[in-house]
């Protein structure tokens, strides 16, 4: 089995494998990949993609450090020996992937975060991507810093596309996942800003291309308000612990933690809320009875 690549134009596509894994085409059929999928299943059609089309991997850019985004990438260097490259920051996590489940859980995690969709298969990353102009082979691009979805994510700029990643997200996403994680409120406003400032199209990693990247963007801008306003709300004159409030904004809204994977996502993804509405003004904290707890800011 293989993919589909959908060509945009001639040296940027993209192909669906869920997550979109950009196409970038540089001289003599050698093609740059951005993201690499899940695991090495996702790995090997993506290999056998290439091979259908006539072309030659000779670069990975993973945008960050999660596993849908970088976990085919030791397969696809241990079978072809191309370069694997990742924003500084997102690549000690590609090298070491323990620390994924380690700093959503808090210390040493339960085996039941050491999963392969939180701890993919480590690889060495033979390059830092810093923001700037990058050439590898023929191929001139783009790096942008693109934090919030976590704390150093890249996107790559190909002529007139944006390969996002995470940074934003569709309706359908939104309707789904009350709590769609980002580690870094303030710096996702921030980043979202930068894109519709830009005047790109978008290339988004849960669903190709955006028709309408501004459109989508400010959807976004508003979900991000929104979401907060609920926590806040929910909060109300109480002073709560991170988990009483998890459990509160939950029930509300009907979100199911079902194992300890989605618990812990929910959790920072909460935390970085939390924060965001502390350094707005809106909230703070006490640690009272041994206890550290959330209260509105009088």
């Amino acid at each position: 089995m293989s993919f589909n690549i959908r060509w945009l134009n001639s040296r940027v596509g993209y192909i669906d494998a869920p997550t979109t894994i950009g196409v970038l085409k540089s001289d003599n059929s050698q093609v740059i990949l951005v993201d690499s999928g899940l695991n090495k299943e996702a790995a090997r059609k993506l290999l056998k993609t290439l091979e259908n089309e006539g072309l030659n991997l000779v670069a990975v850019i993973n945008t960050h450090s999660h596993a849908d985004h970088c976990g085919g990438s030791a397969f696809l260097k241990e079978r072809l020996k191309c370069r694997i490259f990742a924003p500084s920051g997102e690549a000690e996590i590609l090298e070491n992937p323990y620390w994924e489940p380690f700093y959503l859980f808090g210390g040493s995690p339960i085996k039941e975060m050491q999963v392969s969709f939180l701890m993919t298969q480590g690889v060495k990353v033979d390059g830092r991507l810093e923001p700037g102009k990058l050439r590898i082979n023929s191929l001139e691009i783009e790096i942008l810093a693109l934090p919030g979805h976590t704390p150093h994510q890249a996107g790559v700029m190909v002529d007139d596309f944006i390969f996002a990643s995470d940074s934003l997200f569709t309706e359908e996403l939104w309707e789904k996942h009350f709590f769609v994680y980002f580690s870094n409120i303030e710096k996702t406003i921030q980043t979202l800003n930068f894109l519709k400032s830009l005047k790109k199209k978008l290339i988004l990693s849960h669903r190709g291309l955006c028709e309408d990247p501004v459109k989508l963007v400010e959807f976004n801008l508003r979900k991000i308000e929104e979401t907060a306003d609920i926590i806040y709300q929910e909060l109300g004159e109480n002073a709560l612990s991170t988990d009483e409030l998890l459990k509160k904004v939950s029930d509300k809204k009907g979100v199911n933690l079902k194992d300890a994977p989605s618990y812990f996502l929910a959790r920072q993804t909460l935390i970085s809320y939390l924060s965001y509405l502390k350094e707005i003004g809106k909230i703070g904290f006490k640690i009272e009875d041994n206890a550290f707890l959330w209260m509105p800011q009088k």
